[in-house]
């Protein structure tokens, strides 16, 4: 399986916002105050924009993703 790092795009920030929240939720001291302020974790495009956020992908699961079963 290959893995590609790339920075991340400002138009991902949505999805690695959620990312983010779902990875801090596995704290369970955490979780509540989360589950009820979901908005305490923000990543500010400015930090996408200044090449602070990597972003990585496996190669091989995105093609069977977009691979349709006919191919």
């Amino acid at each position: 399986m290959k893995i590609t790092i790339r920075l991340a795009k400002t138009t991902e920030y949505i999805a690695l916002e959620a990312l983010q929240l779902r990875a801090s939720l596995m704290w369970e001291d955490d979780r509540e105050l989360l589950l009820a302020n979901p908005h305490a974790i923000e990543l500010p495009t400015e930090y996408i924009e200044a090449g602070y956020i990597p972003n990585r992908f496996r190669v091989a699961a995105l093609r069977q993703v977009n691979e349709s079963p006919e191919a």
